[in-house]
This record gives structure tokens, sequence and C-alpha cells, in this order.
């Protein structure tokens, strides 16, 4: 079985994809746009988000998921940034691979179709790209993955 990353210059919330994956900060101080979009077309409480940032210390959270089911779609808050790293949010990479892999599990026990929604540029001169790109094609080997771009200005290649 040939699986692809998907790479889809659009919106996600445009996806047909069942899941919704979008990274989060776990200390409960930063929602990205994108994120507050997908809570806003689903009808979901921010005050959520904030309650799972406030059940553990925020370094107990990394890695973790916290999934929420709306209608027929799942959201999945992905709990791999942290600002308390820098003064701006970062990935944190261990984070975010066992995030990933959960989402995998997740998805593929119930036969879904995954999106996820990063803010990076998809460029193969970029190392951070590279990086980006080998964690997926490892993780989501035997899964096919709708990545959507927010972070470049194409038109959508769906």
């Amino acid at each position: 079985m040939v699986v692809l990353i998907n790479i889809l210059y659009d919106n996600i919330l445009n996806s047909n994809e069942d899941a919704i994956a979008t990274l989060v900060d776990c200390n409960g101080e930063y929602i990205s746009s994108i994120t507050e979009s997908i809570y806003s077309k689903y009808k979901i409480d921010k005050n959520i988000y904030y309650l799972a940032c406030n059940y553990k210390e925020p370094r107990l959270l990394l890695g973790k998921n916290f999934i929420m089911k709306q209608g027929n779609k799942f959201i999945i808050n992905m709990f791999s940034l942290c600002s308390f790293k820098s003064p701006k949010e970062t990935v944190h990479i261990n984070s975010f691979i066992e995030c990933l892999n959960e989402v995998k599990q997740f998805c593929s026990s119930r036969n879904l179709t995954v999106a996820l929604s990063m803010d990076i540029k998809h460029d193969t001169e970029d190392k951070r790209w590279l990086i980006v790109e080998d964690i997926l094609n490892s993780i989501f080997s035997d899964l096919d993955l709708y990545l959507y771009l927010e972070g470049n200005t194409y038109g959508s290649n769906r």
C-alpha cells in the first residue's frame, strides 16, 4: 500500500477528512487563529481548552492530545507547543512526535481520514520542513495524511 502525505495549500476548514488535528499551546496562553476558526466553525467552547490546560501542570500536557467529537468530525488538540521554552511559542519536537503517533493510532483504529494544520512553508531547502516531512513520512507510512499548510498563500490544489 502506497501512502501519501497529501499537501494542500488551503484552509483546513475546507477539509473533508474525518478528523482535524491542530497544534496547541499547553499553557493555555496561545490559541492560533486557525484553532480559533475550528472552534468557531464546530461550535466548541474555548473554555474546554482552558480547562484542559489547567487540569495538569503544563509540562505534563506536552505530548498529549485532547480529542473532542462535534457531529461527525473529531477535533484533536495536539499539546506540542510550549511558550515556557521561549517568549514565542515553539514546537516541542518529542511531544509533536508523541501526539502524531497517538493521532495515527486513534484514526487508524477507527478507519478515519486525518487532516493536520501546520504553519510551515513547503520548502525542500528548509531544514525545518525536511525534519517535519521526515517525521510525517515515518509516522504516517500506512495512513493517508492531508497536510494543510496554513502559512502558504497559494490556491488549493485539491
